[in-house]
């Protein structure tokens, strides 16, 4: 950060962190995002009010993206193309690695901040 850079690439950083340190991690990063840095994050299973927080998702199975777009329209995609999530899932990040990890073992859930 002392460098100022355009683009943050982080890997976990809210690994091992109690939820409202977690929050305030995501909100700092947003902040970053909304004042003109790139900021590209992957989560291991996000809280719902985390996920909530995140302007796009991109979900890859084995390097492949499966969705890439808003995180507030992931929901009504999968449901318009046949998979609909129904009540059980009440996190949309939830949904997206049980369908991901549902095809491979290998997919991960990259979610990325805009402005």
């Amino acid at each position: 950060m002392l460098v100022n850079p355009s683009l943050l690439l982080l890997d976990e950083p809210t690994s091992g962190l109690d939820s409202t340190t977690a929050q305030r991690i995501i909100a700092t990063l947003r902040g970053l995002a909304r004042g003109g840095r790139t900021v590209i994050t992957t989560i291991h299973q996000p809280s719902s009010r985390l996920y909530r927080m995140f302007d796009k998702v991109v979900v890859l199975c084995d390097g492949s993206p499966i969705y890439s777009g808003y995180a507030n329209r992931v929901m009504d995609y999968f449901s318009s193309i046949g998979y609909a999530p129904g009540f059980n899932y009440m996190n949309p990040a939830d949904f997206l690695l049980d369908l991901a990890n549902g095809k491979s073992s290998t997919c991960f859930l990259f979610l990325k901040f805009i402005f």
